[in-house]
């Protein structure tokens, strides 16, 4: 979890509004709201709207603050593309939704700035980064700590700890 202590969080507020409906299938089903399209697949509590989950994810998305621009290594450009940026991006914003929700403040969250939680996107950047530049390769581990906007050796032992984490 992270708060807007996160170098990737800033609030901006004239961040532009996007319609979810265009984003996500959105629909009521049994237990819950699913919001789904080709990089999340959310089941919300039932008490959750449309039109409040519209709302969070624009609040959210306003504090997103990744740097996607390309990191030069070797006189060479390397970049995200970006269907993995918006991945990244819904991901982070989907599951942080999900995370108010499943720890009870349903349609209660208490969305002002300066006091919001984040899910840390970390293990969702290290998979699209193995996927597109290799395992731990100067280009994902450079790249990593540019888009989390993260000091380079703090970012590689986040990851160093994520893999020992993951090997047990």
């Amino acid at each position: 979890m992270s708060n807007t202590t996160e170098p990737y969080l800033l609030y901006q507020p004239n961040k532009p509004e996007i319609d979810t409906r265009t984003l996500f299938r959105i629909e009521r089903e049994a237990g819950g709201l699913r919001v789904q399209n080709a990089n999340v697949n959310c089941l919300y509590a039932e008490a959750l709207t449309p039109e409040v989950f519209q709302q969070a994810y624009n609040f959210l998305n306003k504090y997103l603050f990744f740097d996607f621009s390309p990191v030069i290594l070797d006189g060479k450009p390397y970049a995200l593309l970006p269907a993995d940026q918006a991945r990244l991006e819904q991901q982070a914003i989907a599951y942080s939704i999900y995370f108010y929700v499943v720890n009870g403040t349903g349609t209660r969250m208490r969305l002002r700035p300066g006091g919001i939680t984040v899910l840390n996107p970390v293990d969702e950047l290290i998979s699209l980064l193995d996927r597109a530049f290799g395992v731990d390769t100067p280009v994902s581990l450079a790249l990593g700590a540019q888009i989390l906007r993260r000091p380079l050796p703090e970012y590689r032992s986040t990851v160093e700890w994520k893999r020992l984490y993951y090997a047990k």
